[in-house]
């Protein structure tokens, strides 16, 4: 009993990690798509310089399309992070029961002086 226990701990302990790191690397991935405007200064400089409001039409929608795509990429890591997190917990109170029964199974096969 207790190597299952303990089984299931080392595997449980396991997926935190590996779940940890997906969810770095997925991080790392999609950071840089939640970036709209580079260059805020160029930008600035880009409306200013339009010559006409088809130009700065353009321009609006452009940076619409953009900031749109940021939106979902950013809700998308806000889920997963979440999802992510729920299972840290969940995982985390499963080694606590888990620990919580080794320890008594430990406590029952010392004797006792």
């Amino acid at each position: 009993m207790n190597n299952t226990l303990i089984s299931r701990l080392a595997v449980a302990q396991w997926a935190v990690v590996i779940l940890g790191v997906l969810l770095f690397l997925f991080l790392a991935v999609q950071f840089p798509e939640t970036v709209v405007v580079r260059d805020s200064v160029a930008t600035a400089a880009e409306i200013e310089g339009a010559s006409s409001i088809t130009v700065l039409r353009q321009i609006a929608a452009r940076l619409a399309f953009l900031g749109h795509g940021a939106t979902v990429v950013s809700g998308t890591m806000f889920a997963a992070i979440t999802l992510v997190l729920f299972l840290f917990v969940a995982l985390s109170l499963l080694n606590l029961i888990w620990l919580r029964k080794l320890r008594r199974l430990h406590s029952e096969n010392i004797p006792h002086a």
